[in-house]
This record gives C-alpha cells, sequence and structure tokens, in this order.
C-alpha cells in the first residue's frame, strides 16, 4: 500500500454531515442502470492513471469511512448498528465478483425500512471502513478495492436518480467554486453573476484548498454546485473534488465549466459531472433548466 497523496491537505475526522437522510428512493435496483455502472467503472480504471484511481479510492474510503456512529432514528429510539458479520457481508459483496449482488443487498435495506442516511452511514461507511482497513493489512489488492469502492461511489448514484428533495433543497440556491490550483476566474464569476441576475442566492468561493471547500460545501444546502477548471492539470484536483461532493452532498447538482470542457471532453467525462458549461449561451440554457427544476418561491 503506497502512502497517502493527500500531503498536509489530509482530511480531519469530523462528523459528516448527510443531506436528506430521511429521504427514500424507490426500492429495485435497474439492471440496465447497474450494468451501465459497472461499464463505466472499467473506463475510469483503465483510462486514469493509476495515481489518480487510487487518490479517487482514497478519498471514498475516507470520507466515508471516517462516520463511526450510527445514525439516531426517528423518534428518539436508539440506532442499532449492524453486526460486524453483517458489515464483512456486505464488504465482501462489494469487491466479489457479481456486481448486482451489492446494489441488490442495499435495496434491501430500504425495503425492510432503512433511510438513505441510514444505509450510508450505518452499512456503506462501516464496510468501506473495513474494505480499506483490508487494503492497509495487505490482505485485499488495490484492484479490489477499487473495485469496491467504485460500486459504492456507483451504488450511490443510482440512489440520487430516485430521491425526491424536500423543500429546502429546492431553492434557487447556488455555489460556485474554482477547482483547487486554479487560477483563472473569470468565467466563473460570469456565471455566477447570471446567476445572480435571475434572482438566484448565489456563493462565490476562490483560491481554497480540497479540505476546506468540501468542508464548506457539505454545510451549504444549495442543490447547485459549479465547479470551473482551465485544462488537463486540472482533471485530477476535479475528479478528487466530485467524488468527495458526491459523499458530502449526494442530491446535489454538480455543473462544470471552464477551458477544461473543452480540452479534456473525454476525461471530464469520466470525472461524472451532472452538466457541463462550454461557454455563456450555454450557461444560460442550463440555466433555463434548473430554473424549471426548482420553480422560485
Amino acid at each position: 500500500m503506497s502512502n497517502d497523496p493527500s500531503g498536509p491537505d489530509a482530511f480531519r475526522p469530523h462528523q459528516p454531515a448527510v443531506e436528506a437522510a430521511d429521504s427514500r428512493p424507490v426500492p429495485g435496483p435497474d439492471p440496465v442502470a447497474l450494468a451501465r455502472e459497472h461499464a463505466r467503472l472499467e473506463r475510469v480504471t483503465k483510462r486514469l492513471p493509476r495515481p489518480t484511481v487510487e487518490l479517487l479510492v482514497r478519498e471514498v474510503l475516507v470520507r466515508l469511512g471516517r462516520r463511526s456512529v450510527p445514525l439516531p432514528r426517528a423518534g428518539g429510539s436508539q440506532p442499532t448498528a449492524p453486526a460486524p458479520d453483517a458489515t464483512e457481508r456486505l464488504a465482501r459483496l462489494l469487491v466479489g465478483d457479481d456486481h448486482a449482488l451489492a446494489m441488490q443487498h442495499v435495496f434491501q435495506l430500504f425495503e425492510d425500512g432503512a433511510t438513505m442516511g441510514e444505509v450510508y452511514l450505518d452499512h456503506l461507511a462501516p464496510a468501506a471502513r473495513l474494505m480499506g482497513d483490508w487494503w492497509g493489512a495487505d490482505t485485499l489488492p488495490f484492484a479490489d478495492v477499487t473495485i469496491g469502492t467504485g460500486r459504492i461511489y456507483g451504488i450511490m448514484r443510482h440512489i440520487r436518480t430516485h430521491m425526491i428533495l424536500p423543500p429546502k433543497e429546492q431553492t434557487r440556491a447556488a455555489i460556485f467554486v474554482t477547482v483547487p490550483g486554479e487560477v483563472h476566474t473569470l468565467g466563473i464569476t460570469m456565471a455566477a453573476d447570471l446567476f445572480r441576475e435571475r434572482g438566484w442566492t448565489v456563493r462565490l468561493l476562490l483560491g481554497q484548498r480540497h479540505t476546506q471547500l468540501v468542508r464548506e460545501m457539505a454545510q451549504d444546502r444549495s442543490p447547485v454546485i459549479g465547479l470551473s477548471a482551465s485544462g488537463r492539470q486540472s482533471v485530477e484536483p476535479l475528479a478528487r473534488l466530485i467524488v468527495a461532493l458526491r459523499m458530502a452532498r449526494p442530491t446535489a447538482h454538480i455543473m462544470v465549466g471552464g477551458a477544461v470542457t473543452v480540452r479534456t471532453g473525454a476525461r471530464l467525462r469520466l470525472t461524472d459531472p451532472d452538466s457541463t458549461i462550454i461557454d455563456m449561451a450555454g450557461a444560460a440554457d442550463l440555466l433555463n433548466g434548473l430554473e424549471a427544476r426548482f420553480p422560485a418561491r
């Protein structure tokens, strides 16, 4: 196992926010969607350099695996942590040969009455932590860890497509940020001004480091997140930031703009944004679609 690539900006322990913890997706995995997620995972691991893939794997394990206390249940009843053998079973399904079994297991939890927050933090988080322990002890190879974390990411992505946002998550609010290391700010400032002119509540964060950004946006309830990146050198920090945001803000609509949308089209798609902005005309078109999704209140 290689040294932690996070460096001095390493994630510090805290209890991560999980939005819409009581929202329940429609039960039942879609076989077509499962196959699509599996194919996408294979493309990511084959096309991105191993150091980048390892960085993304660590991001999933760290962001999700830090949670160690089960969520309190509705009505004030005491939470019940899954038994160690149940956590191990889920972890082994996540790294097993059949990519459908882990998804089916998770959706059975919903059928049994678990909320999204409970599934994420009481089941997926301990399984992620256990996979990290196996990797650290050299009992699980990197290839299998990549498969397991990719499946967690895919499960969360699949769940997100079925979620209904609570009213507080449907307001016209957006947060725009530059990817760590990005120095070009004109485009994202113009995009933020366009949203603000149309009556949206807008925050603009420039020049912050990865951990600061994730910490800030994990507490922000804006349903739309805009990221700006300029070129090939930004693909890795962009991918890492999107992965972290999917863990912290699973229902947020993530859009990406900047020169990266033109210069690195294939690799950009691997980072999994919900939408991309190529120019200001595209930003206006996207804004029209978002306003239809988030009616003015």
